[in-house]
């Protein structure tokens, strides 16, 4: 898997595109979050598409790092809630409200597909520090 790949991946994870979304797991692939582990490829679809009934969720690459066979990012990801969710797994949310944070996520690869993928939390944002435009870098 090289970057552009990777990229792509976010881009179907931001659209909720579940179908194309899950061709890049192996068929036993394990999700480790802080408070879940679905595993499956249908596993990781139910989990997601159960959550986002509930939340907005948006990544964007902070950080990205591909090897041969495993991949290290930060993800800074923003949470919106659509509907009350009192079993968030970083804290209760209620319609309207915004989470974001920022998680290390590490992916292990067999080829080009993820075989296990574990998530930690690193930093939770008060204010948005994405409201100000960033320079491009040369």
């Amino acid at each position: 898997m090289d970057e552009a790949m990777f990229r792509h991946y976010i881009a179907l994870f931001n659209a909720r595109d579940y179908e194309r979304l899950i061709t890049f797991y192996t068929e036993d692939v394990e999700l480790e979050l802080p408070a879940s582990s679905p595993r499956g490829r249908e596993g990781i679809r139910r989990y997601y598409s159960d959550l986002h009934r509930f939340v907005r969720e948006r990544l964007r690459i902070d950080f990205l790092l591909v090897g041969r066979d495993r991949i290290a990012t930060e993800l800074y990801t923003e949470f919106r809630c659509l509907h009350d969710l009192p079993t968030f797994s970083f804290k209760p949310l209620v319609a309207g409200e915004v989470f974001r944070c920022t998680n290390f996520v590490h992916y292990d690869l067999v080829g080009d597909r993820f075989r296990r993928i574990r998530v930690a939390r690193y930093k939770v944002h008060e204010a948005d520090p994405r409201a100000r435009p960033v320079a491009a870098r040369a």
